[in-house]
């Protein structure tokens, strides 16, 4: 949720008007889709979500299972928990370079 909400921020600040978000959280997909009612933790969040999603023409939250994005769960899984947004520029490193050449060239992932 917390990745979402930073997302949005940055894709306001871009001036992008038409965003579609992707995550791995089928429970974060259902919540901002309105499928499902936010716990009391994440409402406030969820509240802030909806209101930044004024901010655009068009946004679309889709669940995708983290074999079909590969770069992202390892952006995540590398970045420190902090309230700090991290930029790359490209090269991005040997693990991420790797996968965005698998990604590029249509690699099939199995779900496990």
């Amino acid at each position: 949720m917390i990745a979402v909400e930073r997302g949005l921020k940055l894709a306001e600040h871009m001036g992008l008007r038409r965003i579609m978000v992707q995550t791995d959280s089928m429970q974060v997909a259902r919540i901002l889709n309105g499928l499902t009612y936010p716990t009391w933790r994440v409402e406030s969040m969820v509240q802030h979500i909806k209101a930044l999603r004024g901010s655009f023409e068009e946004v679309t939250v889709q669940h995708v299972y983290r074999e079909a994005n590969k770069v992202a769960d390892a952006l995540a899984t590398t970045s420190p928990a902090t309230n700090v947004t991290t930029f790359f520029a490209y090269p991005m490193g040997n693990v991420i370079d790797s996968l965005l050449h698998n990604d590029a060239n249509g690699t099939l992932y199995l779900r496990m």
